[in-house]
């Protein structure tokens, strides 16, 4: 599984496990009000325009890669998702390349992955 694939998966999974773990412990006798919502205000006027950072990453004092990322889907679902590359992680490089860089200590914008053809 390459690294793009992971971070996708990871991401793609948190807004389902989402509606689940809002029911857990709800004992309400009736069905709850909706609420109206307002659609997220999209980044460009071109529908798929890629955000500039899907995320923040940093270094950890024994060198671990942390990298917290977040993505919002079509209708407004947010996904997001704390993913952890230690030394020796056969992704560790790649995505210490795709940081450009990162030092102990340091926290980088995360860009997206280009999309695999």
């Amino acid at each position: 599984m390459t690294l793009m694939t992971r971070a996708r998966l990871a991401l793609m999974l948190v807004p389902l496990l989402l509606p689940a773990a809002s029911l857990g412990g709800c004992q309400a006798s009736r069905p709850p009000t909706r609420q109206p919502t307002r659609r997220p205000a999209r980044p460009s006027s071109r529908p798929s325009a890629m955000p500039a950072s899907i995320g923040v990453a940093h270094m950890t004092s024994d060198g671990t890669i942390v990298l917290q990322l977040r993505a919002i889907g079509p209708r407004g679902a947010i996904g997001e998702s704390l993913v952890r590359y230690k030394r020796g992680d056969p992704h560790y490089e790649e995505v210490k390349r795709h940081l450009g860089g990162l030092r102990v200590g340091e926290h980088k914008s995360v860009p997206p992955w280009p999309d695999a053809k």
